[in-house]
């Protein structure tokens, strides 16, 4: 689990997820290639994705600090340790967003991710190094995570969810 989302290249490279080694996250990316030793799909930086809405219900809470079921989560540190964002829905733009529990001065989850971890069982996670899901993205399997890759350690700025 933790090597494949290393392997993404991230997070994910896998481009490359989601952390995880992501080169970022896409969309579905169904019909997108597979590096050989990622194992992540890539995805187009030019190809705009619609995030995929999330009509699951579940008792956890956005961004409440505890990495939980059905959530994205990006932690500060490698190993998927230290203050975590959790996330339960999309987010376009991690500027706006702070890592908790923290310690002293807030730190943002934008440009900050050194590990991620997709605890949804059903979706996949697409993590891109751009606001509004773009630039270069790679996609996490679900229920996956470890340290996020080149290039998108310390790069993510957006995610979706997707099948």
């Amino acid at each position: 689990m933790l090597k494949t989302l290393s392997r993404l290249g991230l997070l994910v490279g896998t481009a490359a997820v989601a952390a995880l080694g992501f080169t970022g996250m896409a969309a579905a990316a169904p019909a997108a290639p597979v590096t050989p030793d990622s194992g992540t799909a890539l995805v187009s930086p030019d190809k705009k994705v619609k995030p995929a809405p999330r009509t699951d219900a579940t008792t956890q809470v956005n961004l409440n600090g505890a990495c939980e079921s059905f959530e994205f989560c990006l932690y500060i540190n490698t190993g998927l340790q230290g203050p975590v964002a959790d996330f339960q829905t999309a987010d376009a733009n991690y500027a706006d967003n702070i890592f908790s529990p923290v310690l002293g001065s807030p730190v943002t989850v934008a440009n900050n991710a050194r590990s991620a971890s997709n605890n949804d069982p059903f979706f996949f996670v697409v993590g891109c190094i751009e606001e509004n899901f773009s630039g270069m993205c790679g996609v996490a399997p679900p229920i996956a995570g470890g340290d996020l890759f080149p290039d998108f350690f310390l790069n993510l700025e957006s995610h979706y969810f997707t099948f």
